[in-house]
C-alpha cells in the first residue's frame, strides 16, 4: 500500500511540475508581450520584468518539482519489495 501511494503521490508531482511550467510558459509570453509595448495591449517595462520574473519563478519551481517526483520514483524502484 505504501509503495502505491508513493507512486500516486510521485504521478501527481509531476503532473503539477507539468501544469506548473505551462503556467510559467504562459507568463513568459505575457513578459514578452508586455516588452514588445504593441498597439493591443499598452504596458511599461516594470510590467514586462514582472512577467519576466514570475515565469522565471514559476519555470525553475516546476522544473525542481518534477526532479524531485522522478528521483522518488527511482528510488521507490530500487527499494526491495516485499
Amino acid at each position: 500500500m505504501e509503495r502505491r501511494r508513493t507512486v500516486i503521490m510521485a504521478a501527481l508531482g509531476i503532473a503539477g511540475g507539468v501544469v506548473l511550467l505551462l503556467c510559467g510558459l504562459w507568463a513568459a509570453a505575457m513578459g514578452l508581450l508586455a516588452s514588445l509595448n504593441n498597439e493591443l495591449w499598452r504596458a511599461d517595462m516594470r510590467e514586462a520584468s514582472l512577467w519576466s520574473l514570475v515565469a522565471l519563478a514559476m519555470i525553475v519551481a516546476a522544473i525542481l518539482w518534477i526532479k524531485r517526483s522522478i528521483r522518488r520514483l527511482r528510488y521507490d524502484n530500487r527499494s526491495p519489495q516485499s
